[in-house]
C-alpha cells in the first residue's frame, strides 16, 4: 500500500470509493477534518465504505490504501447540513427583568430539538444526512434519539427491521455504525416492501413509535435532543401514502427533509401546511450499488461478521446445530398468502387479525432464511415481545430435523421461539 498527502481547501471534501475488504488508513491533525459530522482522530482506519473527508479550512491528510477512486470535490453539502443542524437546534432568547426593574438580562431558553423525518429515493443519501445531523447534535453535548425505518438498508440492524437508539458520544456513530451501538430498539417487520403486509408494518411503526414517544416524555435530555427519522424509500410504493401520514402523526413530526424528489416535496408542503418541510439537493458524490442485493447482503455480513474479513475489530460469529423439536419458527402472512386468504378464507374474519395471524414454517423453507430470536415464552406473547437479536440458517438437514445456525457471538440461543420473514441471505 502507499501512502500519499491529498491537500482539502476549505469547504471542500476528498471523496474516497473503496475496494471490497480493503483497509484505507486516514491520518490527519486531531479536530482537521469530519466524516459525516465526525470529528475524525489522529489516524483512523475505514473498511467496505465509501466516505467523504470534510475540512472547513485548508488541511492535509495523509491516505493509506487501495482506493477505487479518490478526488477532491468542491461540491461539499456540509454547509447545507449544517445550517439543517442549526435551524433544528435554534435556542430561543428572552429577556429576564430582575426584581425592582432595575437590572435586566439576556437568558437563552432552551427548546427540543425538532422532529425531523428525512426522505428521498433509494441510495439518495438519506442515512448519510441523518448520521451528520446526529453527530453535528452530539457534539453539541445533546443525546439526540435516532429511528431507523429504512427496512431495505438496515442501518442500525439487519433488513426488515424498524429500528430506534438513543446517540451519545459513547455511539461513535459514523465511523462503527451497527457495532458501537447501545441497546437498539427493534421491531422485526420481516420484508424490504412495506405493501407486503401493510397491516403487519403499521402494527410494528405503532409499537415502536410508543415506545419511542414514552422514551421522549420521560427522558428530559433525549427530549431535548430531538428526533432524527430516516424514513427510507418505501413511500415511493403503490398504497403507502397512509403509512408515511402515519409516520408523521405518531412521530409528531416538524420538520420534513426530502432529498432531490420534487413530488413527495411537494404532496408535503401541500399536506402538511404547518410542517417545515424543504428539499436538500442530491450529492454529486452518491454511490449507487453494483448489484440490486449489496446493501442486503453488507448490512448482513456487518452484523454477523463485523466490517471485513480482515478488520481487527470482528465479531465472532458462532454456530450453532439444533434440532427442531427444540425450536418453533413462526411467521405472518406475506402479500402473497393474503391475497390467498381473501380469495379462500372465512368471509367473516377480520382483515386485520389475518394479517397479523401467525403460522408455522416447516423446516424445506428455513435455509438461508434470517430469523429473529424472540423473548416470548409462547407463541402468542409473540406479537408484544422483544427482539434479542438474529441468527441465519446456513444449513437444513430434512432427514435429521436439524437446521445449523450462525450467531454473532458465543453462547447458546437467548430465546427458542423465532420469528420469519422474507428476508434471505445467500452466501453462495
Amino acid at each position: 500500500m502507499n501512502a500519499l498527502t491529498y491537500k482539502i481547501p476549505a469547504g471542500r471534501e476528498l471523496r474516497i470509493v473503496s475496494y471490497r475488504n480493503e483497509k484505507i488508513t486516514v491520518t490527519t491533525t486531531p479536530g482537521s477534518v469530519e466524516v459525516n459530522g465526525a470529528e475524525l482522530m489522529q489516524t483512523h482506519t475505514f473498511v467496505n465504505r465509501n466516505f467523504a473527508i470534510f475540512s472547513w479550512f485548508n488541511t492535509e491528510v495523509v491516505v493509506d490504501g487501495r482506493c477505487r477512486s479518490i478526488y477532491v470535490s468542491e461540491d461539499s453539502l456540509m454547509p447545507v447540513y449544517l445550517d439543517i443542524h442549526r435551524q433544528a437546534t435554534r435556542d430561543i432568547l428572552v429577556l429576564e427583568v430582575a426584581p425592582g426593574g432595575k437590572r435586566c438580562r439576556h437568558k437563552i431558553q432552551h427548546k427540543n430539538l425538532s422532529s425531523v423525518l428525512i426522505l428521498g429515493n433509494a441510495n439518495h443519501g438519506k442515512f448519510t444526512l441523518a448520521q451528520t445531523l446526529l453527530e453535528y447534535a452530539v457534539r453539541n453535548g445533546e443525546s439526540p434519539l435516532f429511528l431507523d425505518l429504512d427496512i431495505c438498508s438496515g442501518n442500525i440492524s439487519v433488513p426488515g427491521c424498524l429500528t430506534a437508539c438513543v446517540m451519545s458520544k459513547d455511539s461513535h456513530y459514523a465511523t462503527y455504525a451497527q457495532k458501537m451501538l447501545l441497546s437498539p430498539l427493534v421491531e422485526f417487520y420481516g420484508s424490504t416492501s412495506c405493501m407486503d403486509n401493510p397491516e403487519l408494518f403499521k402494527h410494528c411503526l405503532t409499537s415502536v413509535a410508543s415506545r419511542v414517544n414514552e422514551r421522549l416524555a420521560n427522558d428530559e435530555e433525549v427530549a431535548h435532543g430531538g428526533l432524527i427519522v430516516d424514513g427510507g424509500s418505501w413511500y415511493k410504493e403503490d398504497g403507502s401514502k397512509p403509512l408515511l401520514e402515519e409516520v408523521v402523526k405518531l412521530l409528531a413530526i416538524d420538520m420534513i427533509l426530502v432529498i432531490h424528489d420534487d413530488q413527495i416535496y411537494n404532496e408535503m408542503k401541500t399536506l402538511l401546511p404547518d410542517c417545515c418541510v424543504k428539499i436538500i439537493p442530491l450529492s454529486k458524490g452518491a454511490i449507487s450499488p453494483s448489484t440490486p442485493n449489496e446493501d442486503t447482503t453488507t448490512s448482513l455480513e456487518y452484523y454477523f461478521y463485523g466490517p471485513s474479513g480482515t478488520d481487527a475489530q470482528l465479531a465472532l460469529p458462532n454456530e450453532l446445530i439444533r434440532s427442531m423439536s427444540e425450536l418453533t419458527v413462526v411467521t405472518y402472512p406475506d402479500r402473497e398468502k393474503l391475497m390467498h386468504y381473501d380469495t379462500f378464507g372465512p368471509q367473516e374474519t377480520d382483515e386485520d387479525q389475518a394479517a397479523l395471524k401467525l403460522t408455522s414454517v416447516p423446516i424445506s423453507e428455513l435455509k438461508n432464511q434470517i430469523l429473529a430470536v424472540t423473548d416470548a415464552k409462547s407463541v402468542d406473547d409473540v406479537k408484544t415481545a422483544s427482539i434479542l437479536g438474529f441468527v441465519f440458517v446456513s444449513m437444513v438437514d430434512e432427514s435429521q430435523k436439524k437446521v445449523r445456525l450462525v450467531i454473532p457471538c458465543g453462547g447458546d440461543l437467548p430465546g427458542t421461539i423465532l420469528l420469519s420473514g422474507s428476508i434471505r441471505w445467500n452466501l453462495e
